[in-house]
């Protein structure tokens, strides 16, 4: 069935649904989840930047772990926040193991629990002017509470070139617009890569 949500009209970085309710997150600089009930109503507001409970720096991945409960992954502070349908804090699982690492992603959760994660690529020093280039991401196997348990693999990852902005004298990387793209997905005991050219996903057992 539709349901209209009382939300403002901003665009939301992601969502999940629960069995009473909806999950957004709000894409912009406030680092904040919205709870939402069955029928679309605003029912509370948590997070943002330093404000218990969830004080998220990076929102980067939220996912229903059940009909009740949702997790969110903050990059930034390696830190897997887990809330209930109603919006309160049931538990926080600090992975020091990932925080180490530059900023990982969470791609996705595995049937046991445990996640596939993939940290971001340094960026590549001094490239030439107007080339384009494809840098390798890492996939890693991680426990639910945070230890690195295997590496599962090495994929090329999006192509990318420099892009000076107005008013600023340092090149940044950036993505080639309809370039060639990385995507991955999890689930079960199996995991999902694809890297173009051609439109097809390649199948791994983790």
């Amino acid at each position: 069935p539709l349901v209209r949500l009382q939300a403002e009209p901003i665009l939301y970085l992601s969502s999940a649904r629960l069995r009473n309710g909806f999950v957004l997150v709000d894409e912009g600089h406030k680092m904040e989840l919205r709870f939402y009930n069955a029928q679309g109503r605003f029912v509370r507001r948590v997070g943002g930047q330093m404000e218990p409970p969830g004080d998220f720096e990076d929102i980067d991945w939220v996912h229903a772990l059940s009909p009740d409960s949702v997790a969110v992954w903050d990059a930034f502070n390696g830190r897997l926040n887990v809330f209930t349908a109603d919006g309160r804090l049931a538990r926080r699982v600090d992975a020091p193991q990932m925080e180490a690492l530059r900023l990982p992603s969470i791609v996705g959760r595995f049937g046991d629990g445990t996640f596939l994660v993939s940290p971001r690529t340094a960026e590549r020093q001094n490239p030439p002017a107007g080339s384009v280039w494809r840098d390798t991401a890492t996939f890693l196997h991680v426990s639910p509470t945070g230890e690195i348990m295997d590496t599962v693999g090495a994929f090329p990852s999006a192509e990318q070139f420099l892009y000076v902005p107005e008013g600023d004298m340092r090149p940044h990387p950036r993505s080639v617009p309809l370039g060639l793209k990385l995507v991955a997905a999890a689930a079960d005991e199996t995991f999902w890569i694809g890297t173009g050219p051609a439109y097809e996903l390649r199948q791994f057992r983790a």
